[in-house]
């Protein structure tokens, strides 16, 4: 019973932060056009390493079978290297773009590493009172 108890925590924790974060991120960082194809890329890539993950992790710790126990971590730490590595070079950050920035900014080639500093001129609607700006 304590076993289910703490995986019911971890999993209220974990899809309340960061767990949910990832269909955000992947939804927020492409373009306006590829916006929908790119998420049904991560469902799938989500759904497909989730079934390789469920069915080679049993064999991967059961004694009788790949007997890795406790060194599956150097398996799981070696794969979070590869994704930091790859996230910080290939995701960009988009906190305070607007699309219209975003689309831009993937127009202009500016690598990921480098969104925080560019700077993108935005052309918006404004109204004073009665008057409209454009």
């Amino acid at each position: 019973m304590l076993p289910v108890a703490f995986m019911a925590i971890w999993a209220f924790i974990y899809q309340g932060t960061i767990g949910s974060a990832a269909w955000v991120i992947s939804s927020e960082n492409a373009t306006s056009r590829l916006r929908s194809p790119t998420q049904s890329l991560v469902t799938i890539t989500s759904g497909l390493s989730s079934c390789i993950w469920s069915f080679a992790l049993p064999y991967a710790i059961n004694p009788d079978q790949g007997n890795l126990g406790g060194k599956i971590a150097f398996i799981f730490g070696a794969v979070m290297v590869f994704s930091f590595v790859f996230i910080w070079f290939m995701v960009p950050e988009t906190a305070g773009r607007t699309f219209a920035e975003i689309d831009e900014l993937y127009k202009r080639g500016v690598p990921a590493w480098k969104w925080s500093q560019t700077e993108v001129l935005t052309v918006v609607e404004a109204t004073d009172g009665d008057k409209e700006f454009r």
